[in-house]
């Protein structure tokens, strides 16, 4: 029912899509601050123990809402709260051996990064596609058309139909006043019904294409473009890049451009969008220096590049976060005013921009309700 979708099953889903976003956001972070300086900025080690702390609180949210504590569910949320630490523990070494010149620190972080590829964004990333896979199927549910009181108006139909005839073959009048007055009623009420049922479903259906998938789509972009420049970072702490990577990075910006370039006309300013997608071919062009550089052995030179050292430039950093999507935590549920949208490098720039919907009276209202994404 609606209190279940309501109170149970988008929260549900919130918190998983933030665990999801989070987890990526803290192994990116790592993984670049680790090339960029081998210890990480005062900033970036704040990024990263936000990230951190927000994929902490989302699993222990994300835990108190699973009602089975043998489901799939609650299986995916264990295995995410036993290897984190891990995880962390991971990075912790990595930092220490670099603060001292130690070569193993570049094994420690490619460890790190390939258990959260591996196993918690691949669990993450499942809880999310379940919890948000429910919240569709509910809300889909609740326009359905109410069958059962439908066909109580359809027999009511059926039996003045059937007192009709029984009265004419009674009384030898073919028609009753009463009767076929109330009959006309009856299945203008019937057509009424049957019409403002198909009408919500309809556009329950919609509502739900227009605001849950492209949200979902920006979410995918985002992530996608996170673990993307995750990749990246690693061919560097390696000091090689294959030829099956170089393929799969320009598989993948691929891929972002065109799930950009199929919202533009989704959401509120398409403006946005096509900024986006310049600063996705700005970090295109500057991971094409970089490999020129790597192949060339000036591996310092690449990794200024590739952090946007030397000439000033962010377009690297933020286009690792194309879409900007860090929903407000009341998303779903209480409408609000959204926040200014702002530029700022990557690392420090998630979790800054949000994405809300224009409900038909022209306010801001979170995610879930009526009307066009906008990106705020």
């Amino acid at each position: 029912d609606l209190n279940k979708l309501v109170n149970g099953t988008e929260p549900l889903s919130y918190a998983s899509q933030e665990l999801f976003n989070s987890l990526s956001v803290a192994d990116s972070v790592a993984t670049t601050s680790f090339i960029q300086d081998g210890a990480g900025t005062g900033a970036d080690d704040a990024a990263y123990t936000h990230a951190l702390q927000n994929a902490t609180q989302s699993v222990i949210r994300a835990a108190n809402g699973i009602e089975d504590p043998s489901s799939r569910d609650m299986r995916l949320v264990l295995e995410i709260q036993q290897k984190l630490p891990d995880y962390v523990s991971l990075i912790a070494e990595a930092k220490v051996n670099n603060r001292v010149s130690n070569p193993v620190g570049g094994a420690y972080i490619a460890q790190a990064s390939e258990l959260m590829q591996n196993d918690l964004l691949t669990a993450a990333s499942e809880l999310y596609t379940r919890t948000n896979a429910r919240v569709g199927e509910q809300q889909v549910g609740l326009t359905r058309p109410m069958w059962f009181p439908l066909s109580g108006l359809l027999a009511a139909v059926v039996m003045l139909v059937l007192a009709q005839f029984w009265l004419a073959a009674l009384t030898n009048r073919r028609l009753n006043a009463g009767y076929g007055t109330a009959t006309i009623l009856m299945t203008l009420a019937l057509l009424w019904t049957v019409g403002s049922a198909v009408v919500t479903w309809h556009a329950g259906a919609n509502g739900l294409t227009r605001a849950a998938e492209p949200l979902e789509t920006l979410t995918s972009v985002r992530i996608e473009a996170q673990q993307t420049r995750t990749t990246e970072a690693l061919s560097l702490v390696r000091r090689e890049y294959s030829d099956a990577e170089r393929t799969s990075f320009s598989e993948h910006i691929r891929s972002i451009d065109a799930a950009l370039d199929d919202l533009r006309d989704t959401v509120h300013d398409p403006a946005l969008v096509d900024s986006s997608r310049e600063l996705l071919r700005g970090w295109d062009t500057s991971h094409a220096r970089t490999l020129t550089l790597i192949r060339d052995g000036d591996y310092p030179a690449a990794i200024r590049v590739a952090v946007a050292e030397g000439n000033g430039a962010t377009g690297q950093d933020d286009a690792t976060d194309p879409a900007g999507t860090a929903a407000d935590p009341s998303a779903g549920s209480t409408a609000g005013t959204a926040p200014a949208r702002r530029s700022v490098p990557y690392g420090r720039a998630l979790g800054h921009q949000a994405v809300w919907v224009l409900d038909r009276d022209g306010g801001r209202a979170a995610v879930g309700q009526r009307g066009e994404i906008v990106i705020a």
